[in-house]
């Protein structure tokens, strides 16, 4: 009984860790944002963040999954989010598909040589350069955006690598996305097209899709 409530103790405080590394208020003179994590267990392996230097604007946002739930898809998760925060803070500018290869390369170290692990991310960057242009590298959900000039949304595939298990990967496909006035980038993780109802059935991709439209719709 005692090692439960010790292992309840940790779980808590690894949860309000990872709640409280999410970015707090993120800020950009180009967009409004709004965000929420909601893990299906204590810690989970996603992860979503906001990196923007103030002086010259630079924005990058990212978001991803690690494979499995528990402390130690919470520690792969901490590892990620950091090393694309590294990356950032080294060279905003930077293209996109280095970031991801070089994040790449650190997860492969970690989790095979250092933990003795086999898991994976799935994880994106999507770097911003102005006038609602951004450059997408890796591999994660499908990217929806409302455009509000249609008052629909499109469904973006980008494709690209999983993290972690191939440290040699070369060929990382670049994606560019323009988002015009009042169009919504709407990122998410596998949580949200998995989830069932009472009688078992997925939510699924089409549903968050016509969902998305529907209440944008409502407030643009």
């Amino acid at each position: 009984l005692g090692n439960q409530i010790r292992m309840a103790r940790e779980l808590e405080i690894a949860a309000s860790l990872q709640q409280a590394l999410l970015p707090p208020t993120p800020a950009h003179p180009d967009f409004d944002f709004v965000g929420r994590m909601r893990p299906a267990d204590e810690v989970g392996g996603d992860f979503y963040d906001v990196l923007r230097d103030g002086d010259e604007n630079n924005l990058w946002i990212t978001i991803g999954d690690v494979s499995g739930h528990g402390l130690d898809a919470g520690l792969v998760m901490l590892m990620t989010q950091a090393a694309f925060a590294s990356q950032f803070r080294a060279s905003a500018q930077a293209n996109p598909r280095d970031a991801v290869r070089n994040v790449n390369q650190l997860l492969c170290e970690n989790i095979a040589e250092r933990l003795r692990d086999r898991k994976y991310v799935t994880a994106q960057v999507f770097a911003y350069r102005g006038k609602g242009q951004f450059l997408c590298a890796g591999a994660h959900q499908p990217t929806i955006v409302y455009r509000a000039n249609k008052k629909e949304c499109e469904t973006i595939e980008i494709p690209g690598p999983w993290l972690g298990i191939d440290p040699g990967i070369s060929d990382i496909p670049v994606v560019p996305i323009v988002l015009g006035p009042d169009d919504i980038l709407c990122l998410y993780t596998d949580g949200m097209p998995e989830a069932r109802d009472a009688a078992g059935n997925l939510f699924d991709i089409p549903r968050f899709v016509a969902l998305i439209a529907e209440m944008a719709q409502k407030h643009t």
